[in-house]
Parts: C-alpha cells; sequence; structure tokens
C-alpha cells in the first residue's frame, strides 16, 4: 500500500484509502457505507489546507506554552533569586549583629581589666602605703621605748 489517508466525515467509521505516490488526486470518489449506501467526496487540497491548519495551530499552541514555561520559569528563578539575597542579607545583618555583641562583650571585658588592673595599682599603693607606716610606726615605738 502507498500512503494511506484515513478520511472521517462525521461517523464513527473512518475509510482507509490507498493512494500511490506517483498520482496526484484532487478529488477522490469513495464508496461509503452508512447504512444507506453512496459516495463520499473527499477535496483533497481542502483536507490537505485542514491539516495544514491544524498543524500550524499544533504548532502556535506550542509555542504559546513554551512562552507561558519560558516566563513562568523565569518567574520563578527571580523569586528564588529574591528568597536567596533576602536569605543572604538576614545572614548578612544576623552575622552583624553577632560581630556588635561580641565587640561590645569584649570591650566590656576589657573595661573590667583595665579597672582591676587600676584597682591592682591603687591597692599595691595602699598595702605599700600601710607597710611603711607600720615600719615608722615600728621604728617610733622602738625609739620611744629606748629613749624613755
Amino acid at each position: 500500500m502507498g500512503n494511506l489517508l484515513k478520511f472521517n466525515p462525521g461517523s464513527k467509521n473512518s475509510i482507509p484509502v490507498a493512494i500511490p505516490p506517483n498520482r496526484v488526486y484532487n478529488e477522490l470518489s469513495l464508496p461509503y457505507n452508512n447504512g444507506e449506501g453512496g459516495e463520499v467526496r473527499v477535496d483533497m487540497q481542502k483536507y490537505i489546507d485542514r491539516l495544514d491548519q491544524d498543524r500550524r495551530d499544533s504548532e502556535s499552541r506550542m509555542e504559546q506554552s513554551m512562552k507561558t514555561l519560558k516566563a513562568e520559569l523565569r518567574e520563578d528563578r527571580q523569586q528564588m533569586e529574591q528568597r536567596i539575597e533576602a536569605r543572604v542579607l538576614e545572614d548578612r545583618r544576623l552575622s552583624e549583629q553577632r560581630e556588635e555583641r561580641m565587640d561590645k562583650r569584649f570591650s566590656e571585658s576589657m573595661n573590667r581589666i583595665d579597672a582591676s588592673v587600676a584597682e591592682v595599682q591603687t591597692l599595691k599603693w595602699w598595702i605599700l602605703g600601710v607597710c611603711l607606716a607600720t615600719i615608722l610606726g615600728i621604728a617610733a615605738m622602738v625609739i620611744t621605748v629606748v629613749s624613755g
């Protein structure tokens, strides 16, 4: 069999038609049994035009689907980039807050250490003063006892 066409003129039955590849038909008369007998005339050019139109419609629908899909993918990508950017900014903000807290704690610790060092220095001078006063007091008692 050559090229096989199926034509359905609005009924349940399809009529397979063998068309030799070396012949061109503009119109085809087919016996068709719809219970009453008769012939169906098929204009081949109209049929081919209809097939072409169906193909163009399918291509158009596919193109539109691809455009829609591309737009959705672009929108999803942009939303994902926005979410990632927002997350990065949030992480950066949290990191800066942590760094500020750590700097504050470090400064407080350094201030406490400086205060402790100053206190030790002051205490050292007080201890030295008390020792010196004690030594002078003992010396004064010894001098008083010895001279008197």
